[in-house]
Parts: structure tokens; C-alpha cells; sequence
């Protein structure tokens, strides 16, 4: 029994040994190679890659600068730049991405910065300008992207999704003198709204390196439908209401005059329906309003897919016991309230039994501005 033991005491020690000299070995190769690569590096080898993308800071939109560097050591792959969850979790959709577009991904020591680095980065969106640095800094595809904004959040196996806060996004990289950006398939028509921009639409990424390469260019795209007044509608219609014909008088000079309007009532009288009337005798928007209501919609992910401009002023109706905060929005993260829609373009906003200020106080219909 002795001897049994002692013999599998000798077995684990050797093999403990075994294994640590395989370690030394390997960490000794890979520091010769870098010791050998020192002199190279800097002398033709693209070890840095720069591509532009795009934040969202509030409503607005802000540019971003993806810097990718790739270097001699362990294999590791580090995203910094204050990115939140989804920003770190990219590192495995980009290398999934890449592998099963039938690319290599680089078994190096890859950093990518996110700059500025004291902004606070959020979602997926940077998924594409990643991996098109990465390709970039390993010489797998060369261009001059000095010039292009990629925007995209990328699946497993390489195709893009659909990224909230696209518009804001293309509105910014026009103001930054930008000429072209590349955006998700099913988002192209929501960033040709900006005019003067080449947007390209991109399906997968192994698409986008065919582009690159010259293989298969990608059309831009041209935008199907103009901004057209007459096919506004509203679920209510001021003209189907029947009676009520002093509150219609009251209603009406509120639209032509941008006065705030109080109902009071009992339960059912129709002080709802008369503030969703309002929406549909007010003055149609105008492009530049279209444009700010269908930014706040992109940004807090309420953009129907189908609907890449909206068109209809909006109406909200929230309860009585909605929070400020609920109400006008907040956060770590500052995001949209409830009672956002008739800030910025004149829409509608209607509290329903607002007892905490008067327990008559049933209904309130802004065209234009917040109540007072």
C-alpha cells in the first residue's frame, strides 16, 4: 500500500512538472517571436486602424473614433472607453462575426479604444466599426475610411441588425463634413432622411468586405418616397365629432392661437376624445419638425420598421400617478418620459384625473408647449 502510494505521488509530480515545462516552453517561444518582431513593427505592418462610428448622447448624436491595435503577445481581445455591457459583450460578436464571414480574426493582443473616453458608450451599434477595424489593422481588407461612419450592431454569423438611433446618428456625421455610412439593410431608409449623405446599406459583413475589395460594390441608397403632407391621418377626426360644440369653440382657438386648454368633467363626458380630435385640426408638421418628433422616436426604440418618417403629431395620455421622473424623463442614462411628445413639435399631451393638483382637473390638451 505504501509502495502504491508512493508510486502515484511520483506519477502526479512528474506530470505536474511535465506540464509546467510545456508552459515555460510556450511562453518562451512567443516572447522570442515578439523579441524577433520588434524591429518590424512600424515598417509597413498596419498594426493601427482608425473607423469612425457613432453615440447617442440624449437625443443628439456625437462621433466616436474606434482606434483598433493589434500587437505581438498573449492572445487577448480588450475594448476600453467607459462602454457599457453590451459595448464589452461585442467582443464576441465580432469574433464570431468575423470567423463565419469566412474571415481570420487575429490570435493576437487586439485593443480597441472607444475616444472620447470619458463619454459614456451604449448598445450594440458599435459592433460593425470594430470589426471593420480589426480587418483593417490585420491587413484583410485596405480602403480610406477616413471619410465613412459605420454604424451596426452584427449577429453571430455576420449579418447586421436593426440599431436604434440611426437618424440622430446620420444627422451628426452630416455636420461633421462625413461623405458616406454604411448602416443595417432594414435601417437605410430611416438615415435618407439626412440629405446630402451617401448611405449604403449593408445586409452582412462578409457583403461589406466584398465592397472593400471590389468584388461586389454596394449600391447606395436612393429613397423611395417624399415627404408628402397629404397622407396624414389621425385615429380621431375633429369633424366626426358630434355635439360638445363648446368645447370644439374652446378647442379651436387653442389650435389657432397655441393656448394650453383645461376640460373638467365626469368620467366618460369625451375630454379624451376631444384632445385626440385636436391632433387632427392643427397645422400638418413641418419637414424640420417631422425630422426632430422621428429622432426622439428612433432614440427611445418606438420607430415602426415600416414607417421611417413620422408624420402625425404625437399624442400621449399618461395616468395620474405617473412619477416626474416618468413624466419628463431621467436617469443615469437620461432618457425619454412619457410626456415627451409635445415638447419639441407641438404635439398633444393629456393627464387623466390629475388629482394632486385639483380633484376637477380631468383632461389638459397642449398643441403646442407643456402645460403651465
Amino acid at each position: 500500500m505504501v509502495l502504491h502510494d508512493y508510486i502515484m505521488a511520483g506519477h502526479l509530480r512528474n506530470k505536474r512538472l511535465n506540464r509546467g515545462l510545456r508552459i515555460f516552453r510556450f511562453y518562451r517561444t512567443l516572447g522570442r517571436r515578439s523579441e524577433g518582431n520588434e524591429g518590424n513593427e512600424g515598417k509597413g505592418d498596419t498594426m493601427l486602424a482608425k473607423v469612425l462610428s457613432c453615440a447617442i448622447n440624449g437625443l443628439e448624436g456625437m462621433l466616436v473614433e474606434v482606434e483598433v491595435d493589434i500587437a505581438n503577445g498573449i492572445p487577448a481581445f480588450t475594448v476600453v472607453g467607459l462602454g457599457d455591457t453590451a459595448v464589452q459583450e461585442s467582443r464576441e460578436r465580432v469574433r464570431a462575426a468575423i470567423r463565419n464571414s469566412g474571415l481570420s480574426f487575429p490570435t493576437r493582443r487586439i485593443t480597441v479604444n472607444l475616444a472620447p473616453a470619458d463619454v459614456r458608450k451604449a448598445g450594440p451599434a458599435y459592433d460593425l466599426s470594430i470589426a471593420v477595424g480589426v480587418l483593417l489593422a490585420s491587413e484583410q481588407i485596405a480602403g480610406d475610411v477616413s471619410r465613412s461612419v459605420f454604424i451596426g450592431e452584427l449577429s453571430l454569423d455576420g449579418t447586421l441588425r436593426h440599431t436604434d438611433g440611426v437618424l440622430p446618428m446620420v444627422a451628426v456625421a452630416r455636420e461633421q463634413a462625413i461623405d458616406t455610412v454604411y448602416v443595417p439593410y432594414e435601417d437605410a431608409a430611416e438615415a435618407a432622411l439626412v440629405e446630402d449623405l451617401t448611405i449604403v446599406p449593408v445586409r452582412t459583413l462578409a457583403d461589406l468586405v466584398a465592397h472593400a475589395t471590389g468584388e461586389r460594390p454596394l449600391q447606395s441608397y436612393l429613397p423611395e418616397h417624399a415627404f408628402d403632407y397629404d397622407e396624414v391621418t389621425y385615429p380621431v377626426d375633429f369633424q366626426d365629432v358630434r355635439g360638445q360644440e363648446h368645447v370644439k369653440r374652446a378647442l379651436e382657438i387653442a389650435a389657432a392661437g397655441a393656448h394650453n386648454v383645461l376640460m373638467t368633467g365626469t368620467p366618460g363626458a369625451g375630454k379624451t376624445m376631444m384632445a385626440r380630435a385636436l391632433m387632427s385640426i392643427l397645422p400638418p408638421m413641418t419637414l424640420d419638425e417631422a425630422l426632430e418628433v422621428t429622432k426622439i422616436y428612433s432614440v427611445s426604440g418606438q420607430l415602426p420598421r415600416d414607417t421611417p418618417l413620422v408624420r402625425q403629431r404625437p399624442f400621449c395620455a399618461p395616468h395620474h400617478t405617473t412619477s416626474l421622473a416618468g413624466l419628463v424623463g431621467g436617469g443615469g442614462a437620461a432618457g425619454c418620459g412619457q410626456g415627451w411628445s409635445p415638447w419639441p413639435t407641438g404635439g398633444c399631451c393629456s393627464w387623466m384625473s390629475c388629482r394632486s393638483l385639483a380633484p376637477s382637473w380631468k383632461s389638459c390638451a397642449n398643441p403646442w408647449k407643456t402645460a403651465s
